[in-house]
């Protein structure tokens, strides 16, 4: 939820500075995650009912597509877990494109 709502200011401040509306793509390496946001299913955790609520509405009016990858090619672990690999975002950073594996998946799973 907290990455989403930052995607959603940086859309909105964007789209005020330079009038692009650019699309919101959350890439998750969970696969339960990703299948949840896509059904209707009610979740075990309490907890997690509202944040996943939030997270669905948001797919259900095509505001946000989501996208699964496997662990290996996430892009955001070394920028949240000690000891990732950084390879890959320095070299998307760089180049200033993603991978042709990585856009493999951008391509079949985002919805």
């Amino acid at each position: 939820m907290e990455g989403l709502e930052s995607a959603e200011l940086i859309k909105a401040q964007w789209n005020e500075i330079v009038k692009i509306d650019v699309p919101i793509v959350c890439v998750t390496d969970c696969k339960s995650l990703f299948d949840a946001v896509k059904t209707t299913n009610t979740l075990e955790d309490k907890g997690l009912r509202i944040p996943m609520a939030c997270l669905r509405q948001r797919f259900n009016r095509n505001e946000v597509r989501y996208v699964w990858v496997p662990t290996n090619l996430q892009l955001a672990d070394c920028l949240t877990k000690a000891g990732a690999p950084s390879v890959m975002l320095r070299e998307v950073l760089e180049k200033g494109k993603l991978s042709s594996e990585l856009c493999q998946y951008s391509v079949l799973y985002a919805q």
